[in-house]
């Protein structure tokens, strides 16, 4: 078996187109990587202003459900004011001295 070490022009140029195809590979790769991490940081902040928002959110539920509690005690209240002047007016419940 003979091995014929001649380097031919079509050999390098080959090479050649390889090698640049392969560091163009490279630069591509590392130009969408930077996209990438650019659209990882703007979620980042998206996230981080959503859960701002989300906080605010669950705050204002936790008040609307104060006053729904309050709401139904006052309901409370009118329903047995109104039971008691009912009753009153048919002479039941009078304060005697």
């Amino acid at each position: 078996m003979i091995v014929d070490w001649t380097i031919r022009a079509g050999d390098v140029l080959s090479f050649l187109g390889f090698a640049t195809g392969g560091v163009s590979v490279v630069f591509m790769m590392k130009i969408a990587i930077e996209k990438l991490v650019l659209r990882v940081k703007f979620l980042e902040d998206t996230v981080s202003g959503q859960a701002t928002e989300l906080k605010k959110i669950a705050e204002l539920i936790t008040l609307v459900a104060r006053y729904e509690e309050k709401f139904t005690f006052i309901q409370q209240l009118i329903t047995d004011c109104r039971r008691d002047i009912e009753e009153l007016r048919r002479g039941r419940g009078i304060i005697k001295e």
